[in-house]
């Protein structure tokens, strides 16, 4: 049965990544969804429009582009108010938004459903995207900035148009969202639960990390009975203080361990699934050295 990937803002990052994966054959059905009109403004860094789409609906202009590709095209602003609407069935999304309020709107339905999205963000001369391949398990995009106030909303769509956007930059985000897509539906369990790319033009890489769960996060925090701060200690009292705190919660119950060092981390895991405990694959943060699991009680 074909994949449903619904493609949030066609515009510089909905661009490339709607390109590629209707490159990808005829396995994916697009879900296009944007409000807006093609605009001059546009055709530096939207590679699916030229001079002959000004004034066209981008959802129809792309559709038209990417035929034989098969595409529903919705010409509304997702908001918070139906978001669970435009985006239903979806199998993946991309969102490709300018606003951030679109895209907490899509951040907080995709945790909440458990529908893997990536996070796609550019400024001047480089960029991100976030793949959340399992919601829940990973960080999410409120992990990784934290709270947003309506102020800090303003200030950042400001800083935004005050930079502009480097039309390749918003080319490789976008392919990055494309190829974090198609590598989801050819084998979802290699990868990393929250996996983050940052490019900047001038890199001679892509910077890739892990994101994990935000203990102040509102939807990723409260989704383990018990946290177990294991970053002090070494082998075996690791493991007997694991063993511990999941006597203390119910079965089914889970319990997020974190570590300061890999080993100590490897042989807990290894350890509470001999005994036959659900264990997650390991997340490792660079930034702090932070290795994490979740382990859920047999």
């Amino acid at each position: 049965m074909p994949k449903l990937v619904s493609i949030v803002g066609v515009g510089g990052l909905g661009s490339p990544a709607a390109l590629c994966i209707a490159a990808a054959g005829p396995d994916i059905i697009l879900r296009l969804i944007d409000p807006d009109e093609v605009e001059r403004s546009n055709l530096n860094r939207q590679i699916l429009f030229s001079a002959d789409d000004l004034g066209k609906p981008k959802v129809d202009a792309a559709a038209a582009k990417l035929a034989p590709a098969v595409c529903e095209q919705i010409r509304e602003r997702l908001s918070p108010e139906n978001a669970a609407r435009l985006l239903a069935g979806s199998d993946y999304v991309i969102d490709g938004t300018d606003s951030v309020a679109a895209k907490l709107a899509i951040n907080d339905f995709c945790i909440a459903e458990a529908i893997p999205f990536s996070y796609g963000g550019v400024r001047a001369w480089g960029g991100m995207c976030l793949a959340v391949n399992n919601p829940g398990a990973g960080g999410c995009v409120r992990c990784l900035f934290g709270t947003f106030t309506d102020d800090d909303i303003d200030q950042l769509g400001a800083a935004c148009q005050a930079q502009g956007i480097v039309g390749a930059a918003a080319g490789v985000i976008g392919t990055l969202q494309a190829q974090a897509t198609l590598s989801y539906f050819e084998n979802p369990e290699a990868l990393a639960s929250s996996s983050l790319k940052r490019f900047e033009i001038g890199m001679s890489q892509v910077a890739e990390s892990t994101v994990l769960p935000a203990p102040d996060c509102p939807l990723c925090s409260e989704r383990e009975d018990a946290v177990l701060d294991l970053k002090s200690e070494t082998c075996p009292m690791t493991f007997l203080h694991t063993k511990l705190a999941l006597e203390k919660i119910p079965q089914g119950g889970k319990l997020r361990v974190l570590f300061g060092n890999e080993k100590s981390c490897t042989e807990v895991s290894t350890s509470c699934t001999k005994e036959g405990h659900t264990v997650t694959p390991a997340a490792h943060e660079p930034q702090t050295n932070r290795w994490e699991v979740i382990i859920e009680r047999r």
